[in-house]
């Protein structure tokens, strides 16, 4: 439980470090992400055509999408795919609680394609089975995330991530 407070603590206070206040004046840092591998960009390509529309939002989905993945290499008190599944839902429902921003986009199941493209952490079912997490399985459940904040920073450039 505390674990679980803390990591979305340092994420919440990672997205507002991410802003700089002058007076009336709010200066967004810029940072981008590493380009994820061919197949993470072909799961990940849904969200980008989906939220190209969105800049803003996407945006700020591609921080928290990258302070996510930062947290999966750094936190080794994240031990399970259910504490990964609790942390990830807490950590958005703090960010953008009182928002409909999931609701708006529908891009839930976007989301969870690139997880299970990116892990070997799937069923049957396409779904991501409770087990503890190996050094590999974080490394890709990072790079899962970091995918998925790609993408969104791909969509933020605007139509589909080609203009700047």
């Amino acid at each position: 439980m505390n674990t679980r407070l803390i990591g979305v603590g340092l994420i919440a206070v990672a997205l507002l470090l991410s802003f700089k206040t002058d007076t009336e004046e709010v200066t967004v840092l810029k940072f981008s992400v590493p380009a994820p591998t061919q197949q993470l960009q072909v799961a990940a390509t849904p969200i980008t055509i989906s939220m190209s529309a969105y800049p803003e939002d996407s945006y700020e989905l591609g921080k928290a999408y990258a302070a996510l993945a930062d947290q999966i290499r750094r936190n080794k008190h994240l031990t399970n795919t259910v504490q990964f599944r609790r942390f990830h839902g807490d950590t958005l429902s703090l960010l953008y609680k009182g928002t409909d921003l999931f609701a708006k986009h529908k891009i839930k199941q976007q989301i969870d394609n690139v997880i299970i493209a990116g892990t070997d952490l799937e069923d049957a079912n396409n779904m991501l089975v409770a087990k503890v997490l190996t050094d590999k399985d974080r490394q890709q459940l990072a790079d899962a995330l970091d995918a998925i904040a790609w993408a969104f920073l791909e969509a933020a450039k605007g139509e589909h991530g080609t203009q700047a």
